[in-house]
Parts: C-alpha cells; sequence; structure tokens
C-alpha cells in the first residue's frame, strides 16, 4: 500500500479502472450507493470506473475498502515494478 502512494503518477498511465466498476458490480452495488458510503459524488465515481479521472491515494483506499477488494487486486504489480524502473 505504501508503494501505491509513491508511485502515483506512474499508475495513472498504465492501469485498467474499468476493475473498480467490475468489483462494484460483483458486489451487487449500483453507483449511486457506492457514491454514498465512498463519500463521493456519482459523477465522480463514474469517471474513476471509466478511467477518466484517477482516484487519490486515500479515495482509492475508501473505494477498494467499500468494494472489499485490495489495492493490489486493482492496481496489480504495476506499482512495485514502476517505480523500481523510476529509479534504474
Amino acid at each position: 500500500a505504501q508503494n501505491f502512494v509513491a508511485c502515483f503518477c506512474f499508475l495513472r498511465k498504465n492501469i485498467d479502472m474499468t476493475k473498480l466498476r467490475n468489483a462494484r458490480q460483483s458486489r451487487g452495488l449500483k453507483i449511486t450507493e457506492a457514491a454514498i458510503l465512498v463519500g463521493t459524488n456519482i459523477g465522480n465515481l463514474s469517471r474513476i470506473e471509466t478511467g477518466q479521472q484517477y482516484p487519490r491515494p486515500p479515495l482509492a483506499r475508501r473505494i477498494c475498502k467499500i468494494y472489499e477488494v485490495t489495492l493490489e487486486d486493482i492496481f496489480g504489480d504495476h506499482c512495485g515494478q514502476q517505480h523500481d524502473r523510476s529509479h534504474r
């Protein structure tokens, strides 16, 4: 989770954010319900789920908690790999 914060800028270009929508739908949550639980508005959450906008680390953590997934489930190993490459 700490690597996520450290390499957030690199992630923005490399992650398929539709995994979030799939996670929400698998929990049976409508976007309106999820937005309330996460503490953001529907438009913001929709843009995040479609990859038009990227969440800052605190919001990403809240989304993952509500959707019952880990940051790694959504962001995979990109964080460590991208971070390591950026410092070589």
